[in-house]
């Protein structure tokens, strides 16, 4: 592909310096063998300049194409001085391009270009008018050498002058200008609209009439010229401005051709017109330059500013995945959403994007931008589970040499253009992983950068998700203890079956009543699971005792309160819960047990579980009680009200016993 674009480019520049080169031999001097205008070789200097020796013999070939076909060699009587000079035109060009290679290697123009547009400019510049000097020297050698009787006259030097500082130090430094800045040569970017045909019709017509001399003579009205090349710099591209170089210095260059070459009037001429030439070309490219120059900070200001933006809003997207992702608060799918939404805001210049999860082999698609989710190219061809099992981020810089070694020259290609297709792994668990693919037409986008700005996030995502998956495991793990301690209580207390699971369930409900927050509403969910197990600590006749307790009984089940808030206070992981099962008997008005508190100084959690086990409670049978009514528990509620029950919490647990909470319970 690469051989393909630079043969193309070949071909390219073969063309411009035919047409260049025969417009050249146009411009030539009768009386001897020069032209007053080196379009052919400067064009062949620009591009050397701009792309380095591999379009040196793509130039030569097409300058001398040019010179042969336009009759140049015939021109002389001998025919072999003919060839010797068609040869000698190849040398001269051949040197001269050679040393603009080799400067512009030396002095790094394309880097200098890039790093520096005002250094780069001026360098240009300075290897144009340095090759200018090269070509006019070795041209007026050879015109020495070949021709007979030649000698070294001012018009033929003034000439010789015009024709290599025309070629070289103007139309070179654009052609080498135009490849760096307006970009590869599009058709469609000569149509840009019609300002520009509009302007294009004006200079042609411009010219028309002051090359033919039919409304008003052409030199004293060059001035006029000054106004197209002023508007061309500040609204289009170089190569416009080179496009009205050429014609331009073609119809003043034909106007000197009609005087006597050997006058020193003619002299005068060239020396004024090329110093005209240089003035009009500096002034403009001056005036280019800074044009852009503003365009392209204007344009790095926006362009920093989006990037702030985007960056912004991928550390705000990503902080808050991470939060998600850390507090398990949303689901996988909603992990993927997420998480494809902040990669295409990481990687915006990705041609194309799609996502998919991967669960035990099976594939199912999710996103896809450019493609369908019905249609991805070669996405069950180049899923590879072992490879993503041990990488957490894949590279192909050729799918179609990929897919061509992986299953053979048979396998039958749907897509003509090939591209590089980078994949980002994030293992949700060990058998879920979601997986993103950025498909990118132009390789060369992929830099080391990127590629290296991918692996560090996805490693990042990766290591929060395995955290969240280690998490989660705990957590189950811990909810199992916690059911099964609950379970083992109801092995040992017969009277509270379920009991536990239906105070955890309504204190829950009634927490969201009151708006606590997600970390409260856990909390009291397995302080409602554990607010007995400190029973577990109490002699079984007296928990299974089926009539009254006396009073020594009474105050040993009375310890069970101490008992759980001891036992979890020395687990880690409970010991946070382990207030609200040591208040859970405490009385607003401060008569309970075990510490007397009452109001506010009893924790939240504990004047929940109050009402929450008091209802469970009078809900339940028991072979000393029987199960009360909803009227009656409803009674019981708003007598204890302020006494033996916080408020808001009696308030909270009557609104949803109108809802029928209670239906719900065990």
């Amino acid at each position: 592909m690469k051989h393909r674009k630079q043969s193309r480019q070949g071909l390219f520049v073969f063309l411009i310096i035919f047409a260049a080169a025969v417009l050249q031999s146009l411009c030539s001097l009768e009386t001897f063998p020069t032209t007053v205008c080196a379009f052919g070789a400067g064009a062949a200097a620009g591009f050397v300049l701009a792309h380095g020796k591999r379009l040196i013999i793509p130039a030569i070939i097409g300058y001398l194409s040019a010179v042969a076909f336009i009759g140049a060699v015939l021109a002389f009587e001998a025919a072999a001085l003919g060839l010797w000079l068609l040869l000698s035109k190849a040398a001269i060009l051949f040197v001269t391009l050679q040393i603009g290679a080799s400067l512009a290697n030396r002095l790094k123009l394309a880097k200098s270009f890039a790093t520096s547009p005002l250094e780069g400019t001026l360098s240009a510049l300075l290897v144009a008018f340095s090759l200018a000097v090269v070509f006019g020297g070795l041209r007026l050698g050879v015109h020495l050498l070949f021709i007979e009787g030649a000698t070294l006259s001012i018009p033929f030097f003034s000439a010789n002058l015009l024709g290599a500082f025309t070629g070289f130090a103007t139309l070179a430094p654009l052609i080498f200008l135009s490849e760096h800045r307006d970009g590869p040569l599009k058709l469609h970017s000569l149509r840009r609209g019609l300002g520009l045909s509009l302007f294009l019709v004006l200079f042609v017509a411009v010219f028309a009439g002051l090359a033919s001399e039919i409304l008003i003579p052409l030199l004293p009205n060059l001035y006029l010229f000054i106004a197209f090349f002023l508007l061309a710099a500040y609204h289009f591209t170089y190569r416009i401005i080179a496009a009205l170089t050429i014609p331009f210095m073609s119809a003043v260059v034909f106007f000197i051709l009609d005087g006597d070459p050997h006058t020193y009037a003619f002299a005068h001429q060239v020396f004024t017109l090329t110093a005209f030439f240089l003035v009009l070309v500096t002034t403009t490219l001056a005036l280019k330059f800074f044009r852009d120059h503003n365009e392209r900070t204007a344009e790095a200001v926006m362009e920093t500013t989006q990037d702030l933006d985007r960056m912004l809003r991928y550390i705000r997207g990503f902080l808050s995945l991470s939060r998600e992702i850390l507090a398990d608060k949303q689901s996988y799918r909603a992990f993927a959403t997420r998480t494809y939404e902040i990669v295409t805001l990481l990687f915006p210049n990705a041609d194309a994007a799609f996502g998919y999860h991967e669960r035990e082999g099976e594939i199912s698609m999710a996103f896809a931008d450019h493609y369908t989710t019905k249609h991805v190219p070669y996405l069950y061809e180049l899923h590879a589970p072992e490879d993503m099992e041990r990488e957490e981020v894949l590279f192909h810089s050729d799918i179609h040499t990929l897919l061509h070694k992986l299953y053979g020259p048979q396998l039958s290609l749907t897509e003509t253009q090939t591209f590089a297709r980078c994949y980002l792994i994030f293992s949700f668990t060990p058998k879920h992983r979601f997986i993103i693919g950025l498909d990118y037409f132009d390789p060369e986008k992929v830099t080391a950068a990127r590629g290296k700005r991918m692996k560090s996030f996805t490693n990042l995502l990766n290591k929060l998700f395995w955290k969240n998956h280690l998490t989660t495991q705990t957590m189950r793990m811990k909810e199992d203890i916690i059911l099964t301690l609950a379970k083992s209580l109801e092995l040992y207390d017969t009277y509270t079956k379920r009991h536990a699971e239906d105070v955890a369930r309504l204190a829950t409900k009634i927490a969201e009543h009151l708006e606590v927050s997600k970390e409260q509403l856990d909390n009291l969910y397995w302080a409602g699971l554990l607010h007995d197990i400190g029973k577990l600590g109490i002699p079984s006749y007296i928990l299974n005792k089926s009539g009254s307790l006396d009073e020594e009984e009474y105050e040993t089940i009375k310890r069970h309160v101490t008992l759980g808030a001891d036992t979890l206070e020395g687990a880690e992981d409970l010991s946070h819960i382990s207030a609200f099962v040591r208040d859970h008997h405490e009385w607003w008005d401060g008569s309970g047990y075990p510490d007397g508190k009452q109001g506010e100084q009893i924790s939240l959690g504990g004047r929940i579980l109050a009402v929450a086990d008091a209802i469970v409670t009078m809900k339940d049978y028991r072979p000393y009680q029987e199960s009360l009514s909803i009227e009656r528990i409803v009674s019981e509620l708003r007598a204890h009200r302020g006494k033996q029950f916080a408020p808001d919490a009696v308030d909270a647990a009557l609104a949803l016993i109108d809802q029928g909470v209670l239906n719900t319970l065990a």
